[in-house]
């Protein structure tokens, strides 16, 4: 499966760049443990999204730790959670579920996107599954303005 995030996200021609914000072991919430079925220690990615110098997406990445090897000293500027995982990860990705819903914006996100708490905005959940159905990771990635198209495209899977 492909999905065209970035490119629907800012368009061709579009001047995009990612900052990572934040990285590291944390004390994951609840839904994030659930999610991942896990109550060992998570990696936290916590990157912002720009296009033409402008704030328009937040992505907060969690990953349990051993699941990617030298994350902790790995360049994040480029970082893409599913193409990480599938050439480094110590398990690889079978599928992904993802989830799109209409929310507001927390005061972290809203501190991040330079915009009000509680603005409405779209989110997307993505939790990516190994083999044995055993969750890998999810993102949650946070689309404020009015420049979001999501395109997604599906391959059989020989």
């Amino acid at each position: 499966m492909k999905t065209g995030f970035t490119d629907g996200l800012f368009g061709r021609g579009v001047q995009e760049a990612r900052e990572v914000l934040e990285r590291g072991v944390v004390e994951s919430p609840e839904e994030v443990r659930r999610l991942l079925g896990t109550d060992g220690p998570i990696y936290r990615i916590a990157t912002r999204r720009l296009a033409e110098g402008v704030p328009v997406s937040a992505d907060e990445s969690f990953i349990p730790v051993g699941l990617l090897p030298g994350i902790e000293g790995q360049d994040l500027g480029g970082f893409a959670l599913f193409a990480a995982i599938q050439e480094r990860g110590t398990r690889k990705v079978f599928r992904m579920r993802q989830t799109v819903e209409i929310t507001s914006l927390t005061d972290r996100e809203a501190d991040t996107l330079g915009a009000v708490a509680g603005t409405p905005v779209l989110a997307v959940h993505r939790l990516l599954i190994g083999a044995e159905d055993q969750p890998l990771a999810y993102s949650r990635i946070v689309e404020s303005g009015e420049r979001f198209k999501l395109e997604t495209e599906f391959e059989r899977i020989r």
